[in-house]
């Protein structure tokens, strides 16, 4: 047995932000904290491969997107492969109706049917529901000024890209 997988050295604050956090349910300031990915094989760190940034909340010190309900793109794969569920089984009912020498029948593909409008409505049901109170809380953060530090309270003096020089980060007001 190969075991084999990353871990996270040399940490570094690189950004913060006025952010929703899922963990706490508040509006709060989050701080990016960027890590070199290295892959280990063993246990043993033999390069790195890349880099990941978290968002942490300043209030509970837990990730900011710890519980973000399912994306747009999860759901959308969910409700394509129901689609091509459903399409499996309105081609195989079509062939067993209009082909005379087929040996199988229309409700044969019942089961494939019944998957695919399963996963389709059950996927566009849990995206509506779970984006709908999140983008509505999320919407309403205000992002930072970028006149002051947040973190320090050091004023700074480009606004254009605002970047606290005593801390080292990068202010997002976007």
């Amino acid at each position: 047995m190969i075991i084999y997988g990353t871990y996270k050295f040399f940490p570094r604050r690189v950004a913060c932000k006025n952010a929703w956090c899922t963990s706490c349910g508040d509006e709060t300031l989050a701080v990016g904290t960027r890590r070199i990915l290295f892959l280990h094989l063993l246990f043993i760190p033999l390069f790195p491969i890349g880099t990941a940034t978290q968002w942490v909340c300043e209030h509970c010190h837990r990730d900011v997107d710890a519980s973000r309900p399912v994306g747009s793109a999860v759901a959308g794969c969910g409700i394509l492969a129901g689609a091509f569920f459903l399409f499996i089984a309105a081609s195989g009912m079509l062939i067993a109706v209009l082909d005379k020498k087929s040996k199988s029948r229309w409700d044969d593909h019942l089961l494939f049917l019944v998957i695919g409008l399963v996963m389709v409505g059950g996927f566009f049901w849990v995206r509506r529901r779970a984006q709908r109170g999140y983008e509505a809380s999320a919407k309403l953060v205000e992002p930072l000024d970028g006149e002051a530090c947040p973190l320090c309270g050091q004023p700074i003096l480009l606004t254009e890209r605002p970047r606290c020089t005593a801390c080292d980060v990068e202010i997002v007001i976007k």
